[in-house]
């Protein structure tokens, strides 16, 4: 292959001895150490009493949310650790060549993004409760939301999705791990999903919660229900002999205080939990 570049060879020549010693100088630079904090990021938002929207997106690394009364969206990414030891990171690397972002998207709109293939850095961050959260994370850690009050979605290649205190609906689904979400109230008419591949699915909500529940267990697991009393109950048919059982789901569903959000619980292999909230 012929690879056609603009300028002149020694001009090249030089523009790569130039990089090789940027490069060298910041492997000079503060080494790294696990539990220490890059620069904060601080986003205002231009319309403070609207609703806001916030995209995050993590590469390597848990992300924790934690929603608060002020208006302002901050972002403390955390270094963890180094992928590739022989390699290692300092501190002016990772802000030279992979910072944290906190960029506008539009009005209201910010979108939040870290991590690379070389490193492991977690995000903490605290955002205004009326936020709509829209969170994709990769490996490394889990996500862990706490304080929102509308929609929160997640999408995670591996890892735990924990929620608590959420009084709006949520979307969330994780190919490898467990899903725990804590409601302190129930939207009416709002989806409300969450789909494992293999882990469990632990939900619970608060007394008077209006829903539509259908469940779904492809292979192997249960639905533990501790709404009885109010008529969640096997619908289709339930897994057949023991030959078959992993070809067959076992659907249920079931209407709460005569419905009203709707709710989605899929897993592939695992348990899942209707616990009332104490």
């Amino acid at each position: 292959m012929v690879i056609f570049c603009a300028g002149s060879v020694d001009g090249q020549a030089e523009s790569d001895s130039a990089t090789r010693a940027f490069v060298e100088n910041l492997k000079k630079g503060t080494p790294l150490e696990k539990g220490v904090a890059f620069d904060t990021l601080v986003v205002h938002f231009d319309q403070p009493s609207k609703g806001k929207r916030i995209h995050i997106h993590s590469t390597h690394g848990a992300v924790r949310v934690e929603g608060y009364d002020g208006d302002s969206l901050v972002v403390v990414p955390v270094y963890v650790e180094d992928l590739f030891p022989e390699h290692p990171y300092t501190r002016e690397m990772v802000q030279a060549i992979n910072p944290a972002k906190a960029e506008r998207a539009a009005e209201n709109w910010v979108n939040v993004s870290f991590g690379s293939e070389m490193h492991i850095a977690d995000l903490n961050i605290k955002a205004p409760r009326n936020s709509t959260l829209h969170i994709k994370s990769w490996l490394h850690g889990d996500v862990v939301v706490k304080g929102m009050e509308r929609t929160v979605e997640i999408l995670k290649g591996k890892g735990d999705i924990l929620l608590s205190a959420i009084s709006g609906n949520a979307i969330a689904e994780t190919a490898y791990g467990n899903i725990t979400c804590r409601f302190d109230k129930i939207t009416p008419l709002k989806p409300y999903s969450f789909i494992v591949q293999s882990g469990t699915i632990d939900l619970t909500l608060p007394d008077g919660a209006q829903v539509d529940v259908n469940v779904e267990i492809e292979h192997f697991g249960e639905l533990h229900n501790e709404f009885e009393d109010q008529a969640v109950e096997i619908q289709y048919h339930h897994r057949g002999e023991a030959s078959m059982k992993m070809y067959q789901p076992t659907r249920y569903s079931g209407r709460l205080n005569d419905g009203g959000a709707k709710m989605q619980i899929s897993t592939l292999n695992g348990e899942a939990y209707l616990r009332k909230k104490q």
